[in-house]
């Protein structure tokens, strides 16, 4: 159970994720993540809801939290790496978002079609702006196109489609 700031705070660096990036995948108000770190050694003081919704964030990223005696986190079982956005270009006329990402130890290009950005709602944004939105989800697709070796003859990735945006509460 995670039941003070400090264990917090060694889960998101060990989660290797910000405040916000938490924040909003946990559903809570950065404050409130900022508010449970500055706690420290203390007892958490936030409300149940919030600390499971953080908590359920953080166990999903390999983060276990430990309370023998004294609270403690550790990663659990096989942690997969993650991608790491290196670079991201919208190249005007092309059709597609270029992006270079480190994954595995090696540095991969990629492509998104516009196609791909555009299947929803996209409020006005440009193809750029529905990247930086999505940049998650994205680098997660293209972690597992290398991991299934699903390279075009070049080299590159080309990602055609992604799946549907779901509601917050699905």
């Amino acid at each position: 159970m995670l039941t003070t700031g400090n264990q917090l705070r060694a889960a998101r660096a060990l989660a290797d994720m910000d405040q916000g990036t938490l924040a909003k995948r946990a559903g809570v108000n950065i404050n409130t993540i900022s508010a449970m770190e500055k706690r420290g050694g203390h007892g958490l003081t936030s409300g149940l809801d919030k600390i499971r919704a953080v908590m359920k964030v953080l166990e999903a990223e390999g983060v276990e939290f430990l309370n023998h005696g004294h609270p403690g986190v550790r990663l659990s079982g096989e942690v997969r790496p993650k991608p790491m956005l290196f670079r991201r270009d919208d190249v005007p006329g092309r059709g597609w978002v270029a992006f270079a990402f480190d994954y595995a130890g090696k540095r991969h290009i990629a492509f998104l079609l516009h196609g791909a950005l555009t299947q929803g709602p996209t409020d006005g944004k440009n193809p750029r702006q529905l990247f930086d939105d999505r940049i998650e989800q994205i680098l997660a697709l293209a972690a597992e196109r290398v991991d299934g070796n699903l390279f075009e003859s070049d080299g590159t990735i080309i990602i055609g489609e992604l799946p549907p945006i779901l509601a917050d509460d699905e």
